[in-house]
């Protein structure tokens, strides 16, 4: 029975120690998180994404002052489809309107 209880309080210190491990991770990651690393700050941003099928999608992206439509297919590279002329108004990823969820028939 003395043994049981030595295995017991082994497991009890293992579990202990890997929550602490955890807990020491998280709060690490945090402290990144909250000091900007990891987060895309600089001259080339994504405006918006829309899916067109499961594992294809376009990207409007903003580089520097260039706007860029890449499309994006699982398994091929990045193409880039056009190239907006300089100047060209595109609104802010926030300012687009929702996109309709039922589709358009039209006859």
């Amino acid at each position: 029975m003395l043994a049981l209880a030595g295995y017991l309080w082994d497991f009890t210190r293992s579990v202990l120690a890997l929550l602490g491990a955890g807990a020491l991770v998280w709060l690490f990651l945090r402290s990144l998180g909250q000091r900007g690393l990891g987060r895309s700050e600089g001259p080339v941003r994504v405006l918006q994404r829309v899916v067109l099928e499961p594992r294809k999608a376009l990207y409007l992206v903003r580089a520097g002052d260039k706007t860029l439509l890449i499309g994006c297919a699982d398994g091929a590279a990045p193409a880039l489809i056009a190239e907006l002329p300089e100047g060209a108004s595109v609104p802010e990823a926030s300012a687009l309107p929702e996109p309709s969820t039922t589709p358009e028939i039209r006859s």
